[in-house]
């Protein structure tokens, strides 16, 4: 939304052909089996790490997983580490081997209900994508979030204008140590929580809906005559060597290759 990041400035976007519709809200099933995620005795609160779909985010395991084991059997902390499908098997292979001996984490690589997941977490960590700071929005708990500045910074600008308005709190990943995560969590666990009115209403779907019944109602603002291209003499065959190599798709995209009975 505008309040939170005014997107059609920020970008030159036409302002009479553009509609900020706002945040989708995230479904909420049914709650996760309590006993697959219930803190062991002594740990106070639940610590919910998410890396998205787990092609990156490795160092933000790395540093929940050292966090634990700098603070050993006092650590008040249950961690649910969820790499994400996309995770390499190397990297999924040292985080496994570094939980293995560790009291009171659990690693799953998928689950299916996230957001109730989230909903019964403490603190939310995670790297600030548009998903996943929905289903954080949508459920209101907590969140701590790392987000990638490179080669992209989209979840880094989300993160930031989320945490001008106390939706969040970021920690930069140059800066991410388990020192910094655990003096951060406990500045999310013992800070006032903030008031349900300062996250911006999910709004998107039904907005969305208002606006493509308008489309639709109002049909277009105008219809441009139709001008046929001038005939272009079609261009002489060009005879190379390398025209006559058979060309490899080998970085084709999976999904756009027709496979021939």
């Amino acid at each position: 939304t505008a309040s939170i990041f005014d997107s059609i400035a920020a970008y030159h976007l036409p302002a009479d052909k553009t509609e900020m519709l706002g945040y989708i809200r995230a479904h909420e099933g049914s709650p996760p089996d309590l006993a697959s995620s219930s803190p062991r005795p002594g740990a106070r609160y639940n610590i919910l790490v998410t890396i998205g779909g787990g092609g990156d985010g490795e160092d933000i395991l790395s540093a929940a997983i050292e966090m634990q084991r700098n603070l050993d059997r006092s650590s008040p902390y249950h961690l649910t580490l969820v790499p994400g499908p996309l995770m390499e098997s190397a990297a999924r292979a040292r985080v496994d081997e570094a939980c293995r001996a560790l009291p009171s984490v659990e690693v799953h690589g998928f689950v299916e209900d996230l957001p109730s997941r989230m909903k019964r977490s403490d603190v939310v960590i995670s790297m600030g994508g548009y998903n996943t700071m929905c289903e954080v929005m949508t459920v209101g708990q907590p969140s701590l979030v790392v987000p990638r500045t490179y080669p992209r910074r989209e979840q880094e600008i989300r993160a930031r204008a989320l945490e001008r308005h106390g939706i969040t709190r970021v920690i930069d990943p140059k800066d991410l140590t388990p020192d910094t995560l655990h003096a951060t969590l406990q500045e999310l666990l013992h800070r006032p929580a903030s008031p349900h009115g300062s996250r911006p209403p999910p709004a998107g779907p039904p907005r969305f809906t208002q606006r493509l019944t308008r489309l639709l109602t109002e049909g277009p603002r105008h219809s441009p005559s139709f001008v046929a291209p001038a005939p272009v003499a079609p261009a002489a065959p060009i005879n190379r060597a390398e025209d006559q190599e058979p060309r490899s798709h080998s970085h084709a995209t999976p999904a756009r290759r027709r496979v021939r009975p």
